[in-house]
């Protein structure tokens, strides 16, 4: 057993050694010919966030916590990256963002996206309840599946993040998840409008939640 552990112990050490041997070789190339492009795409999306996100984060962040019922951390570290293993572009832990799928607008929605993943683990963390928390309830309590609870959640994400864009930033933006068919793929096509009615005060939580119910009553056989 002991010759097995140690075997493989000199096959990781041996791959290892080849790989920092290959990317040695490999370096001037990369420095030369590849990062010059990959550099380009992270400084465009760098002037991009300076320009619209930098200046109205705070308060976008302030307001996106507060609709939401969620807490953030004091600070998030986040990376941009030009290429991403991900094909969805991104993910929160850690908050990794590939700039050559996501530019201009659609890049400050996804990072207040991804921010607002972090603050709802951290929310859980804390064992605070959220907007999260009493949507899953009541979905789980109409015979929804986990998963697709998870989804509904996911999609008001969507939803609330590209409404701080048009608050904050841009008022004609259109959502990144609209522009994608994502909120038709989990069945709440309407549900940009009926979030806005809710942020704008003409929805109270519960009629926001039987909102999002009329629309999946179909495909969840749900009782409106």
């Amino acid at each position: 057993m002991q010759a097995a552990v140690d075997g493989l112990r000199a096959d990781k050490a041996r791959i290892a050694d080849l790989l920092g041997e290959a990317l040695q070789i490999v370096k001037p190339v990369f420095r030369e010919t590849i990062w010059p492009a990959r550099c380009e795409l992270v400084e465009g999306a760098m002037s991009t966030l300076q320009e619209y996100f930098v200046p109205c984060f705070a308060a976008m962040a302030r307001r996106q916590s507060a609709i939401l019922d969620l807490v953030l951390p004091e600070r998030i570290d986040a990376f941009l990256v030009p290429d991403c293993y991900d094909r969805r572009g991104g993910y929160s832990h850690p908050l990794t963002i590939d700039v050559s799928h996501n530019r201009g607008l659609e890049l400050c929605e996804t990072l207040l996206h991804e921010v607002t993943h972090v603050g709802d683990v951290y929310t859980q963390s804390l064992g605070h309840d959220s907007l999260r928390d009493r949507l899953a309830v009541f979905f789980l309590s109409q015979g929804v599946s986990e998963e697709q609870a998870w989804n509904d959640w996911h999609a008001v994400i969507f939803a609330a993040s590209a409404d701080q864009v048009r608050r904050f930033i841009a008022p004609a933006y259109v959502d990144y998840a609209k522009t994608l068919n994502v909120f038709a793929s989990f069945g709440m096509s309407e549900l940009p409008s009926s979030w806005c009615a809710f942020a704008n005060g003409a929805y109270d939580e519960p009629a926001l939640f039987e909102a999002i119910a009329r629309q999946m009553a179909d495909r969840e056989g749900l009782v409106p």
